[in-house]
């Protein structure tokens, strides 16, 4: 019953959507090396607190209002002493901003350039420690612009556990849900490819209809990855509020979740930042 009633209200959206896709503004990077945006000048950490680390993932609207966001995050007490940020949607702008003001090395990928004002957007990874091995994973099907998707990934060298970490920005339900899920399978070979014992995956996974999520959870379950984020509840707003759904996640191996938050009065982005607090083992 809920399907339908996002169904319903989405459809002129969607229309309108598809149809605004025949004409586009956008020149995409399909290359899975180039651009990159990299700065690992901040010293690396010895040792990590209790065996603890805290990340947060946030979709910052095509950084929008970037400064707000930093506000926001810095202004709560729950989001002091961040170990990894995921970012998605973002300008080279807006990670230098979260990077000289949280004092966090930096990975970004671009997937696009606006062709009209040649501001670049995709997504980053920033981390109190050392970050090597960097890729841009391309995620497969385009939609009727060319426009592609992409998940940042990295090892970020935490001591004594080296993670591998992705900042993950998935298609909307625009395209199929075959090809969404087509996605979901191309992170998980990528993931297995790479062999590495401890992994983080956050960011956006455009799970506006509860059963893409229930078919992204057994799919990363089948592969030994868990998800972490259930109790926070819905992430964005859209329509005036009429519609809540959760579309940020986080998903890992070999970890165990502690704690998760959102900053539910957070006004910088159409989503909220979320927080999980992980214990390493």
């Amino acid at each position: 019953m809920l399907v339908s009633i996002y169904c319903r209200i989405l459809a002129p959206y969607l229309l309108f959507a598809v149809l605004c896709s025949a004409c586009s503004r956008v020149q995409v990077y399909p290359d899975h090396e180039t651009p990159k945006y990299l700065a690992n000048d901040i010293s690396s950490f010895n040792d990590i607190r209790d065996s603890t680390i805290k990340v947060v993932s946030f979709n910052i609207e095509k950084s929008l209002k970037v400064n707000l966001a930093i506000y926001e995050i810095m202004n709560d007490s729950s989001f002091t002493d961040l170990d990894i940020i995921l970012l998605q949607e973002v300008d080279e702008e807006a990670v230098i901003k979260f990077s000289n003001q949280f004092r966090l090395n930096y990975l970004y990928y671009p997937i696009a350039i606006n062709k009209a004002d040649k501001s670049e957007f995709g997504n980053a990874i920033l981390s109190k420690y050392k970050i090597s091995h960097e890729d841009k994973l391309i995620l497969p099907h385009k939609k009727q612009n060319g426009r592609i998707r992409n998940a940042t990934n990295c090892i970020v060298n935490i001591p004594n556990h080296p993670t591998l970490v992705y900042s993950i920005h998935m298609e909307t339900i625009i395209m199929s849900r075959a090809k969404r899920m087509d996605q979901i399978d191309a992170i998980i070979k990528d993931i297995e490819n790479k062999k590495v014992e401890h992994i983080i995956l956050g960011g956006d996974f455009n799970t506006i209809v509860n059963k893409d999520l229930e078919i992204i959870i057994e799919k990363f379950n089948q592969s030994d990855v868990s998800f972490d984020s259930e109790n926070i509840g819905h992430t964005g707003s859209y329509l005036m509020g009429l519609i809540k759904p959760s579309n940020d996640h986080f998903f890992s191996r070999n970890m165990s979740v502690l704690e998760t938050k959102k900053l539910s009065d957070s006004k910088s982005s159409d989503h909220l930042p979320i927080l999980i607090k992980y214990r390493l083992y």
